[in-house]
């Protein structure tokens, strides 16, 4: 076992989702009216519904308390400066650096100029495929809708 599932805030949650395993959706329905309200929020034309799901707001509280517990938010500002915080491979959690332009270094480096390489050349390859300019080993197209 890890630290992590014998920590009080696991436990804790661990406790609540028992709990909360017995009630039924409906009955959380049925015992706020605002539910809806309370559990979804919109961001431009997505609506991220939590309503439908076997929540509540201790529920919520015992998952922040889990993550201050973990000390999330100095994880998160770790992986952000490009620390090695992937403890199985012992490198960067780089994928960041594909959904940004903040700077990014890694061991002293600006790593964003050879991610912009990258891909480039895979946009390059890609439209390559899809015009039918790139073709397969025996020359024929790769399967393409049109």
């Amino acid at each position: 076992m890890s630290f992590l599932t014998q920590s009080p805030a696991w436990l804790a949650l661990q406790a609540h989702q028992s709990a909360l395993s017995q009630q039924h959706l409906r009955a959380l329905f049925q015992n706020d009216p605002q539910r809806f309200e309370k559990f979804s929020l919109s961001f431009n034309d997505i609506l991220i519904d939590f309503a439908k799901q076997p929540i509540t707001r201790e529920t919520v509280d015992l998952l922040l308390a889990l993550a201050h517990q973990q000390q999330l938010p100095s994880w998160i500002t770790r992986m952000f400066s490009g620390e090695k915080i992937n403890s199985t491979e012992h490198r960067a959690a780089l994928h960041i650096a594909l959904r940004g332009e903040q700077a990014i270094e890694m061991d002293g480096v600006a790593i964003m100029p050879e991610i912009k390489r990258v891909l480039k050349q895979m946009e390059r390859f890609s439209i390559a495929v899809q015009s039918g300019a790139r073709r397969g080993y025996t020359e024929k197209d790769f399967y393409r809708y049109r």
